[in-house]
């Protein structure tokens, strides 16, 4: 399954059968929780349907707050 990689891992992806699903690390869905209502969702990932365009600003909202958290945890160390 392909992914990026920022300061830790970003975010994965693969296509299925009947969705495109996306993967983040924990918390980033349940934060989120809200604006996903529409999707299927697990702890992890999120299911957009094949017949519909991907939301791309919901995307890229979800892919930047995973890089504030690894920022962040690599500014920890």
């Amino acid at each position: 399954m392909p992914y990026y990689n920022y300061h830790g891992p970003l975010i994965w992806f693969a296509a299925f059968k009947n969705h495109i699903g996306i993967f983040l690390r924990p918390p980033i869905i349940e934060e989120h929780k809200r604006e996903l209502k529409v999707y299927v969702t697990t702890k992890s990932a999120v299911h957009f349907p094949m017949n519909k365009p991907l939301p791309m600003p919901l995307i890229r909202k979800l892919v930047n707050a995973r890089i504030t958290k690894n920022l962040a945890a690599t500014n920890e160390k």
